[in-house]
C-alpha cells in the first residue's frame, strides 16, 4: 500500500500545476496541515525538489518518451515528474521510486498509463544521471522568457549565479524584537548578517526554537528586512504600512516605537498579521481595505511593499517561475504605479515614502521610481547609504537592489528592490 504522504504530494502538486494554487496556499490546506510532522517534512521536500527542477525534469522526460503526453493526462505527467525527482535528487532506490509511482497511478485514476510510467521511470533510473550531466541546468531552470529577461538585465554570468543560488535550500532568517545581540545570545548557533538579521542554517521546526513562544523574533528574509530600516528613527512617528501582511515590516516598525497602521486587501492575511503581532506582543492598527478606495489623513511616513511578480523569491517559491508570464509583469507594473500614486497622497510635507518589491524586474523597481519622480516633482529621491544596509553592494544608483546570489557564501538572500523618497 502506498504511503499517504505520496498521495498528499501528488494532490498538492496537482493543485499547484493544474489548478493554479501557489505553493504557500497549497501548504496551508488541511491535506497538509493535518499530517504528522514526519510526513510534512517529506511532502514539503519532494514538492520543493520537483518544483525547483521542473524545467530540467521536463527536458529529461522529453528525452525518454517517444511522444509527449496529451495535455489532459496531467496526473500521469505529475507522477513521472515526482518519480524523476525521487530518482535523480532524493536518493530514493530505483525500485522504490518506480514501484511507488506505478502503485500511486493505480490508486489515483491513472491506471491506464502504469506501463508507460514503469517504462519511462526505469529509463530515467538507468540513464537519467548521465543525461543530467550533459544538460545546461541553469538555462532549463527558468522559462525561456524569464531567462532572456534576466540575461538582458543582469548579463549571463550574473543570471547563472542567481539561478545557482535559487537552487539551494535557503537558510532561515530571523528579525529581533529587541536587539540582535539579545537574539544571538538566545540562539548562539545563529550568524549575524550585515543588515542585522540572525541566520540559522539548520533550524528545524520554527515553533520549537528558543524565543518563539516568548515572541522574541519573527521569520523574515534578510532582504525583506531592509526597507523598514530606511526610515531611520521612527519612535513616535505615525507610519502607514501598505500591503502589510504577513506583517514583518509592521513588526519592525512597531518594535522601534512607531505608531503603525497596517493595511491589506485580504481579510485572511490581516487575520494572520494580527496573530503574528499577538505572539510578539506588539500593537498596530490593522485595517482590511482596498487602497483604491481607502481614505485617510497624511502621516509622517508611508511604506508600500507593492504586490509584484516575486521573481526575487524563487528559491523559496519555485512554483512562481512557471506561473508568471511576460504580460503579467506589465499588468503588475500598472497596479504598482497606481498604488504608488495613492501612497503619495498620504505622505506629509517633509515625510518619507518608501516603495519596495521582491521582484528582479526593472519595470517593478527602477523604472517605477523613474516614472514616479518624473510625474511627482514634489518628491525627491533620498539616496540610501551603505551603513544603513550593511553592504555597499546592496545599493545601485542610490536605491536598494539585492540579488539572490548576494551573500552566496552565507546562503544567499531574496532579490529585493526599494527606493526612499521625501516629499519636499
Amino acid at each position: 500500500m502506498i504511503n499517504s504522504s505520496h498521495h498528499a504530494a501528488l494532490k498538492l502538486l496537482e493543485s499547484i500545476i493544474a489548478q493554479g494554487k501557489n505553493l504557500d496556499n497549497a501548504l496551508n490546506s488541511r491535506i497538509f496541515t493535518d499530517m504528522e510532522l514526519r510526513d510534512k517534512k517529506f511532502v514539503r521536500q519532494i514538492l520543493m525538489v520537483t518544483l525547483r527542477h521542473w524545467g530540467i525534469i521536463d527536458k529529461i522526460l522529453e528525452n525518454f518518451m517517444e511522444r509527449p503526453l496529451p495535455k489532459k493526462d496531467i496526473r500521469t505527467q505529475l507522477l513521472l515528474s515526482l518519480g524523476t525527482a525521487h530518482l535523480l535528487w532524493m536518493g530514493t532506490p530505483d525500485y522504490a521510486a518506480v514501484n511507488s509511482m506505478v502503485e500511486l497511478a493505480k490508486q489515483t485514476g491513472a491506471h491506464r498509463h502504469t506501463g508507460l510510467i514503469n517504462a519511462v521511470l526505469k529509463a530515467v533510473a538507468n540513464g537519467g544521471d548521465e543525461l543530467l550531466y550533459t544538460l545546461d541546468k541553469e538555462i532549463l531552470s527558468l522559462p525561456e522568457w524569464l531567462w532572456k529577461r534576466w540575461v538582458k538585465q543582469y548579463g549571463e554570468d550574473t543570471t547563472r549565479e542567481i539561478i545557482r543560488a535559487q537552487m539551494q535550500i535557503p537558510p532561515l532568517d530571523l528579525s529581533p524584537k529587541e536587539s540582535i545581540a539579545q537574539l544571538k545570545a538566545l540562539l548562539p548557533e545563529g550568524e549575524i548578517l550585515p543588515q542585522g538579521s540572525l541566520r540559522l542554517h539548520e533550524a528545524g521546526m520554527v515553533n520549537n526554537l528558543a524565543g518563539f513562544n516568548e515572541g522574541q523574533w519573527w521569520v523574515q528574509d534578510a532582504a525583506a528586512a531592509i526597507p523598514a530600516l530606511l526610515f531611520g528613527e521612527v519612535k513616535g512617528k505615525h507610519i502607514y504600512d501598505l500591503c502589510a501582511a504577513p506583517g514583518g515590516k509592521t513588526a519592525q516598525l512597531a518594535a522601534k516605537g512607531a505608531q503603525v497602521t497596517a493595511v491589506d486587501l485580504s481579510e485572511s492575511r490581516i487575520k494572520r498579521l494580527k496573530e503574528n503581532l499577538a505572539r510578539l506582543e506588539l500593537s498596530a492598527q490593522c485595517i482590511c481595505a482596498d487602497l483604491d478606495k481607502w481614505q485617510a489623513p497624511a502621516v509622517d511616513a508611508v511604506l508600500l511593499d507593492a504586490p509584484c511578480s516575486a521573481t526575487g523569491t524563487l528559491r523559496r517559491h519555485p512554483d512562481l517561475a512557471w506561473k508568471k508570464t511576460a504580460p503579467d509583469i506589465k499588468e503588475l507594473a500598472e497596479i504598482q504605479s497606481n498604488l504608488l500614486k495613492r501612497a503619495a497622497l498620504w505622505v506629509k510635507s517633509g515625510g518619507i515614502l518608501i516603495y519596495a518589491t521582491c521582484s528582479l524586474e526593472p519595470e517593478e523597481g527602477e523604472m517605477q521610481i523613474e516614472k514616479f519622480l518624473k510625474n511627482q516633482p514634489e518628491f525627491k529621491l533620498v539616496p540610501i547609504e551603505a551603513q544603513e544596509v550593511g553592504d555597499a553592494s546592496f545599493i545601485k544608483d542610490g536605491m536598494l537592489r539585492t540579488l539572490p546570489c548576494f551573500l552566496a557564501e552565507k546562503g544567499g538572500m531574496d532579490g529585493f528592490f526599494a527606493a526612499r523618497m521625501i516629499r519636499s
